[in-house]
């Protein structure tokens, strides 16, 4: 025996009608921070490759830096757009390195790069100036 009278045939349908945009947002919302979390890993780990490449390069190459963007480049080919992007560097320690000078060993390599994010879910964007920024120290080998 049914419950339910005429007047309430197709109640379910309408509900889940004004309920499908909310729960479509809401699921393209997480899909979207997953994604920028997945970006924010892979510009860490790529920051971090190309920390390690520096801090190993002096005796390979005395310009280490143009090793150390490769590498960057090569850990990081998943990020879109990443030809726009290139580490920077700066050197600490008394034994003055640099980039074009030579890394000295026992000074202080610093890697930073930064990667613009992109939040825009539909036709809003949640987080016009979004960043996302690593920066590592290694220490010259």
């Amino acid at each position: 025996m049914s419950t339910k009278t005429k007047n309430e045939r197709g109640v379910a349908i309408v509900e889940f009608a004004f309920s499908l945009p909310v729960l479509l947002v809401l699921l393209i919302g997480i899909m979207k921070c997953g994604t920028t979390f997945n970006n924010w890993i892979t510009l860490t780990e790529s920051v971090a490759v190309a920390g390690r490449t520096l801090s190993v390069s002096r005796l390979d190459n005395p310009n280490g830096c143009d090793d150390a963007t490769t590498a960057f480049q090569n850990a990081a080919v998943t990020l879109p757009g990443l030809s726009n992007y290139t580490p920077s560097y700066s050197f600490s320690g008394g034994g003055g390195s640099s980039c074009t000078g030579g890394l000295v060993a026992g000074d202080s390599a610093t890697v930073s790069a930064s990667y613009a994010c992109n939040l825009k879910i539909l036709w809003y964007n949640f987080a016009p100036g979004c960043t996302l920024s690593s920066t590592i120290v290694e220490r010259i080998e």
